[in-house]
């Protein structure tokens, strides 16, 4: 209860696990974390927003946002983070969020975002507390996925928290290997979940480092 309400920290470890899944997909890249959300996922659209800016601004390649809220942001300033991340070649990539439903997330739905929903593994299905439609790009499987804890640990997590940072990962390592913002993009696309990208860092190894801005909760 790092925010002394009363209540335990729900969000606890959810940042170390997301920059911890970005690290495994794609190990050479280097994560440039920023803290959005207290320890129980509670915050701002203006952090949001700032958050981006700064991050597009700091050299990011790629913004992951395990975040977001199925009520309709009439945020001008986040769309316009999300605009300024796009027009500088950033590749920013949403979860879809968890209701399981066809309901539009946010950022996840904004046109300048990659929204990543997630899959079950040997199943052509989603997961059952994914969202799903029309405006989602592409999914990853994260139904139970392992993956870092503070203080060392590990543990399986479901979530499309956790589809959106393997969809990041495989962005980096395509901009790493020369792909250009809108050949990477379409490149996820198309390879998601498929062995071609995953098992294919060691090749880039020698290629230029991406920088990775991941937003997330504030969990030490």
């Amino acid at each position: 209860d790092r925010n002394a309400n009363g209540v335990v920290d729900e969000a606890y470890g959810h940042g170390t696990f997301v920059a911890g899944l970005v690290a495994l997909v794609a190990p050479d890249a280097r994560i440039m974390p920023m803290r959005v959300l207290d320890s129980d996922g509670a915050g701002s659209i203006y952090l949001v927003a700032q958050a981006i800016w700064d991050a597009t601004d700091a050299g990011a390649d790629v913004i992951n946002l395990s975040l977001g809220t199925s009520e309709k942001v009439g945020s001008d300033l986040l769309d316009l983070a999300l605009k300024h991340a796009h027009d500088e070649g950033v590749e920013v990539v949403a979860a879809a969020g968890n209701s399981a439903r066809d309901q539009q997330a946010y950022p996840a739905a904004n046109k300048d975002v990659l929204a990543v929903t997630s899959v079950e593994v040997g199943r052509d299905s989603v997961s059952k507390f994914a969202n799903w439609g029309g405006w989602v790009d592409v999914a990853a499987p994260a139904g139970r996925v392992l993956g870092p804890v503070p203080a060392r640990g590990f543990a399986r997590w479901a979530g499309t928290s956790m589809a959106a940072p393997q969809v990041s990962g495989q962005l980096a390592l395509l901009i790493a290997a020369g792909a250009r913002p809108d050949e990477s993009e379409k490149a996820a696309v198309e390879t998601v979940g498929g062995s071609t990208i995953l098992t294919g860092s060691a090749a880039f190894s020698n290629a230029r480092q991406p920088k990775l801005s991941e937003v997330d909760s504030d969990d030490g």
